[in-house]
């Protein structure tokens, strides 16, 4: 008998070690997937958010999740899985929420740690029915246990990643660790995105600098090339459809250059200049198809 007592100590100590390293292969394992997705995807944020949700949802054994950004007091869901076909309706469809006032995304966003509720239908937000996201998640998406994780970038929250489960039961510290490393990650993607688009503005500038300065030095006499230069490269740089370039010339201003639109709009543009000094505040300009541009002289 003792040495079967034995025998079944050792077989629960080795099969709990082999649970725990496969755990925390399958940790590394997602974590890489995600690393893999961030580095593949400079520009594109959301193949990473998804990818982080899908992950955080399946290790720790949730049947939804939602991936959110911050911006004041408001909060716009990036990222959605699970839940029913009459919750991903009403969750994809939603603009920038006002955040709830007391809350677990209010407490959440003070005391910048995550916050977990056992049953959200003990939530006063839902029992009184105040709350309209929390009645929706409850009784669209099935929620019952959840937990808010903040994404946090030098002390502040700039979003937060929420799992649920459709039962009473409780996410692991161990879990909410892993959903902050999450976490971690995406913010380290919004970073590199951000740090991504600032070098290809910084050069697209530096590019149509260099464009005028060479057009300047090949028309010493002839101020157009340059005039045509400056305005392509304003609207351009600043993605705009069309652009004007107006000058004064003694008591009146002048169409110096501007990007075509098409042949009777470039016409209207041509004859609603040149204008007495005095024409300022805002210039309605007519074009072919029936629409109207405000511009702005000086």
């Amino acid at each position: 008998m003792h040495a079967k007592a034995k025998n079944r100590t050792l077989t629960k100590t080795v099969t709990a070690r082999s649970a725990d390293l496969t755990e925390s292969l399958e940790q590394q394992t997602a974590t890489s997937e995600i690393l893999r997705v961030i580095s593949s995807s400079p520009t594109n944020l959301q193949p990473v958010f998804d990818a982080i949700l899908a992950n955080a949802m399946r290790l720790c054994d949730a049947h939804m999740g939602i991936l959110s950004l911050f911006d004041d007091d408001k909060r716009m869901y990036f990222a959605q899985r699970g839940g029913s076909a009459e919750f991903v309706n009403w969750a994809t469809n939603r603009g920038p929420v006002q955040i709830p006032l007391g809350g677990t995304v209010e407490r959440m966003l003070a005391e910048r740690r995550p916050i977990q509720s056992a049953d959200l239908r003990d939530l006063s937000g839902y029992r009184d029915r105040t709350t309209p996201g929390l009645v929706a998640l409850v009784e669209l998406g099935g929620a019952r246990s959840h937990v808010n994780v903040p994404m946090l970038k030098e002390g502040r929250v700039v979003g937060d990643i929420t799992i649920y489960r459709p039962q009473v039961r409780p996410f692991t510290q161990k879990q909410i660790d892993l959903v902050s490393t999450f976490a971690n990650q995406a913010v380290i993607a919004i970073d590199n995105v951000r740090l991504f688009n600032e070098t290809k503005e910084a050069l697209e500038q530096q590019t149509a600098t260099a464009e005028i300065l060479r057009v300047i030095s090949e028309s010493p006499t002839d101020t157009q090339p340059v005039f045509d230069a400056i305005v392509i490269s304003a609207v351009r740089l600043l993605r705009g459809k069309f652009g004007t370039l107006p000058r004064i010339v003694g008591d009146r201003i002048e169409l110096a250059a501007f990007t075509s639109t098409d042949e009777a709009g470039d016409e209207a543009m041509r004859a609603t200049y040149p204008l007495p000094l005095s024409a300022t505040g805002p210039m309605v300009v007519p074009f072919a198809n029936g629409r109207h541009s405000t511009l702005q002289t000086p």
